[in-house]
């Protein structure tokens, strides 16, 4: 299973709002309503029913079938039935919390984040299978923070985490564009509904998801129209990205030699990743940094080598060629190896092929 773990967005205030949200429903969960389901496991007779109502769980629940005071729409929102539902909500909550409190400030993310986590509880109304079933969990929310998401930063990307057992230089992780994993978790919810609909009856409240989701998409649409921020579309997230900008303000202050340290670090950090590569090689020859963009080039042409990207070599060589009049360093056997991929690419790789020979 594929878990997002950050993402490519350059937010890195500390998300107050969304780490007070989860402490929250981690304290509600183990202190109040794990205590309340242990003592009312065995609920068979009418009595332990009314019991099982009498509990602060029930109690915070949202019910359909029932008249619901104003304050239940939100508390619900920080109920959860077990620790699956718990883990699973807050994972994702953690995620894209982050992304949108940051985006939009702590005040304006929890106003909008309770108040359509409310509204996405109504269609339950319709769509609830068995409407005296108590609904609980933050899904509604998280489900409006990731439509908001994706309608805000349509081209952006989450980091997926595949594999729990780092191993030396191979990935652990992966970006992958935050639109594609919306459809499919779409899908997902859509099959749901339908399946609550016409097969058999689940206790997953689909429509709270679809609903949340479909304000998320509105709202973000909304408040798209005033935001001008620009973001790199690099495969980083954390410290990382942290860094790499940081390094980007380090050029604009013409503080070049801690900015290609930093830059140097990231290269050698990733050596897999080629687009990052190609991207910090594009950087340090824009910058007219020479030497930064030699060790870069000899960090990602084992990749361009392996992957036989020859179009990105020729381009790379030519790049370097016409800012700093003369070609990287290379090693026999690199000319060779280089020469072999860009043969008979096209006259102008030609040309290069040439100029390698000689060199």
């Amino acid at each position: 299973m594929f878990l997002p773990i950050g993402s490519n967005l350059p937010f890195f205030k500390f998300p107050v709002v969304t780490v007070c949200w989860i402490l929250a429903s981690l304290f509600l969960f183990s202190m109040v309503t794990t205590p309340e389901l242990q003592q009312n496991s065995q609920i068979k007779t009418e009595a332990q029913i009314k019991e099982f109502h009498k509990t602060l769980t029930y109690q915070m629940s949202f019910i359909p079938a029932e008249t619901q005071p104003t304050w239940k729409y939100f508390s619900y929102q920080f109920i959860h039935a077990n620790w699956g539902h718990l883990v699973s909500n807050m994972w994702y909550l953690a995620i894209f919390g982050w992304i949108l409190e940051n985006a939009l400030g702590g005040g304006l993310f929890l106003f909008l984040t309770l108040a359509f986590g409310a509204l996405a509880v109504f269609p339950e109304f319709i769509f609830q299978a068995d409407p005296h079933m108590p609904i609980v969990g933050a899904s509604g929310a998280v489900a409006f923070m990731m439509g908001a998401a994706v309608s805000l930063f349509p081209k952006a990307k989450v980091k997926l985490l595949f594999s729990l057992v780092p191993l030396p230089n191979i990935p652990t992780s992966f970006f992958f564009p935050l639109r594609y994993l919306v459809y499919f978790w779409l899908i997902m919810q859509v099959s749901g509904l339908a399946r609550n609909a016409w097969l058999e009856p689940t206790p997953v409240a689909y429509a709270t998801h679809l609903a949340g989701f479909s304000f998320g998409l509105i709202a973000g649409a909304l408040l798209s129209l005033r935001r001008k921020e620009k973001w790199i579309d690099v495969e980083l997230s954390g410290k990382d990205l942290k860094e790499f900008y940081a390094s980007l303000s380090a050029y604009q202050q013409q503080q070049f030699e801690e900015a290609n340290q930093n830059f140097e670090k990231l290269s050698k950090k990733w050596p897999w990743m080629i687009r990052f590569q190609i991207q910090l090689f594009h950087i340090a020859i824009s910058h007219k940094q020479k030497d930064l963009a030699e060790k870069i080039w000899k960090n990602m042409m084992p990749q361009l080598l392996m992957m036989r990207r020859a179009q990105d070599a020729e381009l790379a060589l030519r790049e370097f060629l016409m800012t700093f009049g003369e070609l990287p360093p290379l090693l026999v056997q690199e000319r060779i190896l280089i020469t072999k991929l860009l043969k008979s690419r096209s006259a102008t790789a030609e040309e290069l092929s040439l100029r390698l020979q000689a060199s």
